[in-house]
This record gives structure tokens, sequence and C-alpha cells, in this order.
């Protein structure tokens, strides 16, 4: 392989068989020699931003607003967004899945409100449930998710699942891809027993 093709573009030709590796496969790229390490690496940092799959529900200067929430309130993305974030593929007519301890829950709420999207109760909830029930101390007992609130704005929706111990236990406990992605700039994915 001549020395120019390992120096292309950032953009360039690696990026298209890059795109269609697998986690795996990156890696095994990436340990070959030290230019494919390179190109991998700088394709991976690229690849993985949050703000990819953020920026359908939030505009650009509302999503640094996201970050710090997200690191004031532990709150956790999970569900097809983060699968979406791992495997770089967006999908369409998905949803945000917001996982939060209920002490938090207000202020989630009210940055969406603030967002532009609007509370849709289930049935068995009313419009002003979102203040009503975390502000009563029973609120928080329990395990598990102790209640979710749908948002919507336009054809975009947003859940906050609540958590009546802690957002990770929630996920681990409920969610079926066991992935999501923290503030801290790591985002974790549970390896899931696959067929290769």
């Amino acid at each position: 392989m001549a020395d120019w093709a390992l120096h292309s573009s950032a953009t360039g030709p690696w990026d298209l068989v890059f795109r269609h590796c697998d986690s795996r496969s990156l890696a095994m790229l990436a340990a070959a020699n030290r230019e494919l390490n390179s190109l991998v690496h700088d394709f991976e940092r690229r690849s993985y931003r949050l703000e990819k799959v953020l920026s359908p529900y939030f505009s650009e200067t509302q999503i640094p607003q996201f970050r710090s929430l997200q690191l004031r309130t532990g709150m956790l993305i999970s569900g097809s967004t983060a699968l979406q974030f791992f495997l770089r593929a967006p999908w369409v007519g998905s949803d945000l899945d917001l996982y939060v301890e209920c002490q938090y829950a207000t202020d989630v709420a009210h940055f969406l409100l603030d967002c532009g999207y609007t509370h849709e109760p289930y049935v068995h909830q009313i419009q002003n449930a979102v203040q009503q029930s975390i502000h009563t101390p029973a609120y928080c007992s329990g395990r598990g998710i102790r209640t979710v609130f749908n948002f919507k704005k336009g054809g975009l929706y947003i859940q906050i699942i609540v958590a009546s111990t802690s957002a990770i236990y929630s996920i681990l406990s409920f969610h079926s891809s066991k992935s999501f992605i923290s503030l801290r700039g790591q985002p974790i994915l549970i390896p899931i027993i696959s067929h290769r």
C-alpha cells in the first residue's frame, strides 16, 4: 500500500472503509500499524460526537446547556439514542430517553419546556404532574423506574425516565440495550452477547 494512501484527507477514502466497520474491526485495524491507528482514532473522534445524536432535539446553543444539565444532575442518555451513538447510525422516528434521579426530574422538565417542548401526560397523569408528583416526599420511594414523562416538539419526542434510586440502576434493571451515555465523555456500552 502506498504511503500517500494512508495519509489522505481525514474525511477521504478511509472514512468510506471505516464507516462500514464495527467497533471490533476498527480496533483490529488500529492495531495493524501506527498510521492506521492514527487514522482510526481520528475517525472515532469525529464519529463519536454526542452533538450528532443531540442535534435533532436541541439547537447549537441548547446542546452545551443540556451537557451542563447532565453534569449537574447525573442524567444519562439510554435507549435507541445511545445505540445510534455507538453504531454511528441515525434512526428515523426514534426518541431521546433521559434517565434521571427523582430529585432532578423537575430541572430536566423545566429545561425541556424552555427548549419549546410540551409535556404530554399519559392518561393517568395530569398536565402539571411533573411539579406535583416530584414535590411529594413519597415520590422518591421504591426501586427502579418511578414514572415516565413524555415531551414533544413537532415530530420529536423526549422521555424523562425518573429513577426512584439511581439512573444507572434503572437502566441496568430495565433497559434491554444496557448502554448509556454520561457527560464525563466516556459513553458506556455494556457488552451484549452476539453471534460473532
